[in-house]
């Protein structure tokens, strides 16, 4: 995978759900989002195990890409597969050629025609193009041929072949087999995108042809119907929410917190009504104005928390809140969902936990950071700057998946390129982009002096010192570090894989400890003397 550059090969794989709409309605949301949540659990598992990387999600489609067609295919087929024993139809399609790169997006005909081979596989189906077949020439794989087939949009007839292992398999199983298994409360993850949430995601679409050529039925993400109005509203209500003390069979669903210097971890907080997503952007949390503040991103809420009591005392309707952050009296929350509803930036005055303005901007999925006068949101292909004495707002013509600010400059982390571009906060120029290790490059930030980016399939956080004071450090910490956050003199990286935090000496770039606390911590922040993260069970 380029690691920058404007062109470059590359075999490119879609997926979605044969019949989602069906399903979904058949299950009702909550176990439709957990057939997601396993679905796109394993599709990243895959495209981890076969040397891949995730471009984008949206809706129940996945984009993913591979240097080697035969680990393309194979990640295919295991996805089909593994979806198909839990009864879940999954159809994909894979062509290989060259990509673009156009701004922030991956694009060229190779994706297009990706996109509509896909289209053309049934339930169960791995269908692939000629080209792809005669790089695989050689391997293990059989293909059996269907055929010469016109794709929309591309000219010319394209021979197609489905791969000979993805079909032969039992009958698909009873959906409600899956349900049932998941219990009344099934996990849920998204994506890059689903948030991908679907986040990582979630999203607007990192790519220059949209995941809808799929083709088929989809399904609408409806929302939750809140005590206000939409984001475009002038102000929705509040609510309380009610917490339960006692913590449920299992790890719990909302958050937790331990204490800096003892490691003891709390009574967790169960937050009523918190979706049980366990993909990493799916929950995050932040702190200010004397509060702990969680966004539950398919709860379409926000919730505010007593750090005293451990208690949820006021809940904020939005609209698929990916990113938030606390400046003053005032709460930003990124707010939206490309495709489904319009992306805003909203403002809350936490005193009256009361909506007082709303911007539309696309900025859905990228994170946000304050740095000194300035509310800097990020986009998949815009920025945003808005002076927070003024109220106005500049864009620049760079986007990403992840943001900080330290050293005078903003930085934007690029998944898809795995960069990590520094941003001048006067003139918004983009300074010389830094190649990122690892596999999959995924949070960055600023704090004692460098950025630390996560790696969320290598279990690593690399340290790059800014402004000459030495090279990078690789610390290695526990599995799927998901979130970071800096405070009484530590790193602190959140595992969503393992349960733990590992507290790191930003000095020695050493884990000093790992403090097991249990469920799928993915976001985190320091405050009060203690270290908070969102929880959620594990997926099965």
């Amino acid at each position: 995978m380029p690691r920058g550059g404007d062109r470059f090969v590359a075999t490119v794989l879609f997926t979605d759900v044969v019949g989602s709409t069906e399903l979904a309605s058949e299950l009702g949301d909550r176990r439709w989002n957990a057939v997601l949540g396993s679905y796109y659990d394993v599709a990243r598992r895959e495209v981890r195990r076969f040397h891949g990387r995730e471009i984008d999600t949206a809706g129940d489609g996945f984009f993913a890409a591979f240097d080697a067609p035969n680990d393309g295919v194979r990640a295919a087929t295991a996805i089909v597969e593994s979806m198909w024993a839990k009864g879940v139809p999954i159809r994909a399609g894979l062509h290989a050629g060259e990509c673009e790169i156009v701004g922030k997006k991956v694009g060229g005909i190779a994706v297009h025609i990706g996109a509509r081979v896909a289209g053309l596989a049934g339930a169960g189906e791995v269908v692939v193009t000629s080209t792809v077949r005669d790089l695989a020439a050689g391997s293990a794989l059989r293909f059996e041929p269907l055929g010469a087939r016109e794709l929309k949009g591309v000219p010319g007839e394209w021979n197609v072949f489905e791969v000979e292992s993805a079909s032969q398999r039992p009958d698909l199983p009873p959906l409600e087999e899956l349900a049932s298994a998941s219990g009344d409360h099934p996990p849920w993850r998204r994506r890059w995108g689903l948030v991908a949430g679907i986040a990582a995601a979630v999203v607007a679409v990192a790519i220059a042809v949209p995941l809808l050529f799929l083709g088929g039925s989809k399904h609408p993400r409806t929302h939750a119907t809140g005590t206000g109005g939409g984001p475009s509203s002038s102000g929705p209500a509040t609510s309380p929410a009610a917490t339960s003390p006692a913590q449920p069979t299992g790890p719990p669903v909302g958050a937790q917190s331990f204490d800096v210097k003892t490691g003891e971890v709390g009574t967790p907080i169960a937050i009523d009504g918190f979706t049980e997503n366990s993909d990493p952007e799916g929950h995050t949390v932040t702190s200010g104005n004397g509060f702990v503040w969680v966004a539950d991103f398919l709860g379409n809420a926000v919730y505010k928390i007593n750090p005293s009591t451990g208690t949820v005392v006021a809940k904020l309707h939005v609209v698929y809140p990916s990113s938030i952050v606390v400046e003053g009296t005032n709460l930003w929350a990124a707010s939206g969902y490309p495709g489904c509803t319009r992306c805003q930036l909203l403002r809350f005055d936490v005193t009256k936990n009361r909506q007082v303005q709303a911007i539309d901007l696309q900025i859905c999925c990228g994170g946000m950071v304050v740095d000194q006068t300035s509310l800097w949101a990020l986009g998949t292909i815009r920025l945003f700057r808005v002076d927070l004495g003024t109220g106005k707002v500049s864009s620049f013509d760079i986007g990403g998946h992840a943001i900080t600010a330290g050293a005078g400059k903003v930085w934007v982390l690029d998944r898809a390129l795995a960069t990590l571009t520094p941003i001048d906060e006067s003139s918004g120029r983009p300074g010389r982009a830094i190649p990122l290790p690892g596999s999959a490059p995924t949070l960055v930030t600023f704090a004692f002096d460098s950025l630390w980016v996560s790696d969320r399939a290598d279990g690593i956080v690399t340290r790059f010192p800014v402004g000459g004071r030495g090279g990078t450090d690789t610390v290695h910490v526990g599995a799927g570090p998901a979130g970071m956050a800096a405070g009484a003199g530590a790193l602190w990286v959140a595992n969503a894989d393992d349960g733990t935090v590992s507290k790191v000496d930003p000095f020695g770039a050493t884990v000093d400890k790992s403090i097991p606390v249990g469920g799928r911590p993915t976001r985190l922040t320091v405050a009060f003397g203690r270290v908070w993260t969102t929880n959620v069970p594990q997926p099965a």
